[in-house]
């Protein structure tokens, strides 16, 4: 499985590369620091299976690449995990319909990083079954 991690904040991205790692499936993940730099790596031949986008990114948002993501037909249904620390019924109003999206809040305690661990784990395998 070959996972995108478009997140700027290096602890962040370090976190989620744990709680990947905790789900025991076997990845491999790319990582980018900046919106633009994802839409470059999707504009390419570069194939995923999972995407975790920040929600609020330099020079791209999280939702200007899944709206980009949508609109390329090898990503349509690909899963999205919209990682965010805002819980903005706004946030999630503007992606609903999209079944593949998935909205996870930024972990903050190891109860939440456990749930977490697990949420990627059903989300990866929902899509392998």
């Amino acid at each position: 499985m070959r996972i995108l991690l478009v997140e700027d904040n290096k602890a962040d991205a370090r976190l989620t590369a744990e709680i990947l790692n905790d789900t025991g499936l076997e990845h491999e993940m790319v990582w980018v620091n900046e919106g633009r730099k994802a839409l470059d790596l999707i504009g390419s031949d570069c194939n995923f299976d999972l995407f975790i986008l920040d929600h609020k990114l330099p020079k791209a948002s999280g939702l200007d690449i899944l709206k980009h993501l949508r609109n390329v037909e090898k990503f349509r249904n690909t899963p999205v995990i919209m990682m965010t620390g805002s819980l903005s019924p706004d946030d999630r109003f503007r992606t609903e319909g999209d079944d593949s999206l998935h909205y996870l809040v930024k972990p903050m305690t190891l109860e939440e990083i456990d749930r977490t661990v697990l949420a990627i784990k059903a989300i990866v395998l929902g899509k392998l079954a």
